[in-house]
């Protein structure tokens, strides 16, 4: 797997496709850019270009001694770094649990380099706050109708819908 220097660390990648449609794939805390190969190869044979990147301490990226290197908004400046070093001036930013948050600060931060956004199990950008009883049984009363949990081939599904919603 290739390596893009971002700031001071180095980070894996695994790109697919090629061309002006550039979709960026940032993975949560657990996970690397392996998580995404499914998605990726979908995006690819519909024309667009993605990079799968793995965040500090994953697969074989750098690892760095502070726990804030950690954070959402350092994941957006080396988001923004390995945008840069791939001479990427804009892209559809995909992010999915931290991720989420990861891509949402670097809308924050950096718009112009934002062509459109997917949220995939982001949860709230505030800092949780303990649930009620009363909120705990309305959670568990909705959850018992949603559908089991999904593949990698409907999430594409459903990254590939996000990504037409944008293109309007």
């Amino acid at each position: 797997m290739p390596f893009v220097q971002a700031g001071s660390v180095r980070l894996e990648y695994h790109q697919t496709g090629s061309g002006d449609r550039v979709v960026v794939l940032v993975h949560g805390l657990t996970a690397s850019h392996r998580a995404w190969h499914v998605v990726q190869d979908q995006l690819g044979d519909l024309g667009f270009r993605t990079i799968a990147i793995a965040n500090r301490g994953a697969a074989g990226s750098d690892r760095t001694p502070e726990v804030e290197d950690y954070t959402p908004s350092q994941g957006a400046r080396d988001l923004a770094a390995v945008m840069e070093s791939l001479g990427v001036p804009r892209a559809a930013l995909v992010g999915a649990s931290l991720g989420a948050r990861t891509v949402t600060r670097v809308v924050q931060w950096i718009l112009e380099k934002v062509a459109c956004l997917a949220l995939v199990a982001g949860g709230s950008l505030d800092a949780r706050r303990p649930l009620t009883e009363e909120a705990r049984a309305a959670l568990e009363q909705r959850a018992a109708t949603w559908p089991a949990a999904t593949s990698r081939e409907a999430l594409a599904a459903h990254i590939q819908r996000s990504l037409r919603m944008c293109a309007r």
